[in-house]
């Protein structure tokens, strides 16, 4: 059986940017049609912090997951004052963007 609901809170800004498109495709794979998938990433400046977590934009996830999810943008906040090592590590911002992904008919 497939999922309905999935909640990835740090699993795509945690995969190194070359192997997107295969978790996008795995992801779309366990998802029924018109499964949910809420979904948090982060941005932020990367010529200061290089990741693991690695800056994924809503563009970015549009990108990699356009041809198997809808996407809508829920929530965009930035929470560099509740992550010191952020902080440390020389970012004066860092963006938590929250989407919803839908999937779409196989």
């Amino acid at each position: 059986a497939k999922f309905t609901m999935a909640w990835d809170r740090a699993a795509f800004v945690a995969i190194h940017p070359e192997s997107r498109d295969k978790y996008a495709k795995a992801l779309a794979d366990q998802m029924a049609p018109g499964g949910k998938v809420l979904m948090c990433t982060m941005s932020y400046d990367t010529s200061k912090m290089d990741g693991p977590p690695f800056c994924l934009t809503p563009q970015q996830v549009a990108d990699h997951c356009g041809q198997y999810f809808s996407m809508e943008k829920l929530d965009s906040r930035d929470i560099i004052e509740f992550t010191p090592e952020f902080r440390e590590a020389g970012l004066t911002e860092v963006f938590e963007d929250t989407l919803l992904l839908t999937r779409l008919p196989q």
